[in-house]
């Protein structure tokens, strides 16, 4: 099945139509299992490392403030858990503090 295509001087011209049909490259599937991280080898292994991420999943961010509160500790241990998630990559730092 053909259909007719105008091209700028107002000439027709066949054209095969291909709209049913999938091109090449569709069947081609990437290798991507070295690329998608596995959640169960991202996921930090101290609970309270775990309930900051978490947090920070539902959330998107986390204060110093914010994770005492959520793990019922000073901002001094808060801050040393934030900070041992950013230097294991679970986190990245954002701001002065």
């Amino acid at each position: 099945m053909t259909r007719q295509q105008t091209c700028c001087r107002g000439k027709a011209e066949e054209v095969p139509d291909t709209s049913g049909e999938m091109p090449d490259s569709a069947k081609e599937v990437p290798d991507s299992t070295n690329k998608v991280p596995d959640i169960s080898e991202e996921m930090p292994d101290r609970e309270q490392e775990q309930q900051i991420y978490k947090y920070v999943l539902e959330n998107g961010s986390i204060t110093t403030a914010e994770a005492a509160e959520l793990l019922d500790v000073k901002r001094r241990r808060a801050r040393a858990v934030l900070l041992d998630m950013v230097k294991g990559a679970y986190l990245r730092k954002e701001g002065a503090a």
